[in-house]
């Protein structure tokens, strides 16, 4: 069974691409070389070839290239290279990972940088890129809760549920793997190992949904996580990381946070260290979301915590840095904590 592309098949085109789906149908496509080229390299030098080498056989008067691609994604790529408005890219939709890894795959596989950037771009935006905006992010997820579960029977707010504005852990974290993004690897993996849900246990149709206590659940089990897409491979690396952030949170506890430099106030120091070990005592109170040494710490030290009448604003101001540079640091080796570069395709 075969048949012509509805949109992507123009008269003057002057080359053929075919594709099959995965249930057998074969789709044609009549592009223009002029397009393929100018965007991708591979194309460029495919077409600079001899056309009897590559091509071989016409279809309807064109040389015809049997593309080796599935239907399903092949599409999804010709249609952004003609227009880009055509690619999912709806801000924070739980689902764009999935329906963007096709497309992704076949620009890395073509070299169509401009496209491979942008899909990054977006995703990148959907998710905190420091370990101050994974803060923010984790302070949003808190307030959302609040706003859903203020809006019975449905609980949805703005027309939504609250699934369905935050962006998918368990999908993403494929995505970033499967297409080499680390960028997308921290947060993802960090809301992985708080107390989350699985996705298809919550996922209810409008008849379940008009019940409130089933519409409860989806707020009060938020996040729910596509644990289903996971390998044993991923979620050992998870437990792996989960395990080395609660070290890090007994760090914490035991006040052993990066010290600011003695060249200070000599009592000030002192003081800091008592301090510390006072404020370690409330890290228990503060694991209900998962081992977050980020998200702790910050909360231990933003700035409205200095005891003043111990430490002065110099001393705190240097405190309070070596504090955010921990939490930087940290944030930006949470790829090798999870031993997350061994599994990512090349």
């Amino acid at each position: 069974m075969s048949r012509r592309h509805p949109t992507l098949y123009f008269e003057d085109g002057d080359v053929v691409l075919s594709s099959d789906s995965a249930d057998g149908v074969t789709t044609f496509y009549r592009i223009d070389k002029i397009l393929l080229c100018r965007q991708s390299i591979i194309f460029r030098e495919m077409f600079s070839l001899p056309m009897p080498e590559i091509l071989g056989e016409m279809y309807d008067g064109v040389a015809w290239v049997r593309m080796p691609d599935p239907t399903e994604e092949l599409e999804r790529l010709l249609l952004a290279m003609y227009d880009v408005s055509t690619l999912p890219l709806k801000r924070r939709d739980p689902d764009t990972a999935i329906l963007l890894s096709g497309a992704m795959k076949l620009a890395k596989k073509y070299e169509i940088e401009s496209l491979r950037s942008l899909i990054l771009r977006h995703l990148e935006g959907d998710w905190p890129q420091d370990a101050e905006l994974w803060c923010d992010f984790r302070h949003d997820i808190a307030n959302a809760i609040d706003l859903h579960l203020n809006n019975p029977p449905q609980f949805r707010y703005a027309g939504q549920y609250i699934d369905e504005r935050f962006p998918e852990a368990a999908s993403t974290l494929l995505f970033a793997l499967d297409h080499n993004c680390p960028t997308l690897l921290r947060a993802a993996s960090m809301l992985l190992i708080g107390r989350t849900s699985e996705w298809k246990s919550l996922q209810r149709d409008s008849r379940d949904m008009q019940y409130e206590r089933l519409a409860s659940m989806r707020v009060i089990h938020f996040p729910a996580v596509r644990i289903h897409l996971l390998t044993d491979a991923h979620l050992a690396a998870l437990k792996k990381g989960a395990e080395a952030l609660s070290a890090e949170l007994k760090k914490v506890a035991n006040a052993e946070l990066p010290v600011v430099s003695r060249a200070g106030c000599r009592s000030c120091s002192d003081n800091l260290v008592v301090w510390r070990e006072v404020m370690g005592k409330k890290v228990a109170q503060m694991l209900l979301q998962g081992p977050d040494p980020i998200s702790v710490v910050r909360k231990l030290y933003g700035g409205n915590n200095r005891p003043e009448t111990v430490v002065c604003q110099p001393c705190w101001a240097r405190d309070v840095k070596a504090v955010k540079d921990y939490r930087q640091k940290l944030w930006e080796d949470l790829p090798a904590i999870f031993g997350w570069y061994e599994q990512m395709s090349r």
